[in-house]
């Protein structure tokens, strides 16, 4: 009979401490809903409507499929916005997987026994830990017209005769944006 309570009572101990997993499930499924379900449910919702951005979900007016319609007969934008987004894709996925698996192996091999393997750590790691507008205020200012050092750089290397504007040229925008997302990611 003692037994059965003991076993009782370890069952009882068990089970309270199993619950405390599902207490600690709790913030991530508010953070899921919050800030993943509730947004893509949201943005589903709205493409059926026609609003700007100063109408609230109930000012807008239901369009049922034009959006979408619209988007595939505007055809060129709608192939530049494809090409748009598989070059930025293949630009970015391809280099930083085999960057990472080279850098990976570098880093991890302990023959090579590498001077300065904690600085370009850091220095590769560094992006994550900084916010994003701020990285992009670095690039803003590191590109800009007509005085960046970017330009100046260039200029004085003679590999450009005159300031380039690279926020007005698509293929600057791109390369810049390319290159970010690699770094960052």
């Amino acid at each position: 009979m003692e037994n059965t309570k003991k076993k009782s009572s370890k069952k009882k101990l068990f089970e309270m401490y199993n619950r405390f997993g599902y207490y600690f499930l709790i913030p991530f499924f508010v953070g899921f809903i919050v800030f993943q379900l509730y947004p893509i449910i949201y943005s589903i919702a709205i493409s059926f409507t026609s609003m700007n951005g100063f109408q609230t979900f109930s000012e807008a007016t239901n369009v049922g499929l034009g959006n979408f319609s619209t988007l595939l007969k505007n055809t060129p934008l709608f192939i530049t916005s494809i090409q748009n987004t598989l070059l930025l894709w293949g630009m970015n996925f391809v280099p930083q997987i085999l960057m990472a698996l080279i850098l990976a192996a570098w880093w991890t091999n302990r023959k090579l026994n590498l001077k300065g393997n904690s600085f370009w750590k850091t220095v590769f790691y560094l992006p994550n830990m900084i916010m994003v507008a701020s990285i992009a205020a670095l690039f803003l200012g590191i590109f800009g017209y007509p005085n960046g050092p970017a330009n100046l750089l260039l200029t004085n290397l003679h590999i450009i005769s005159h300031p380039f504007n690279f926020f007005q040229s698509i293929w600057g925008t791109r390369s810049i944006i390319i290159f970010l997302q690699f770094w960052m990611w």
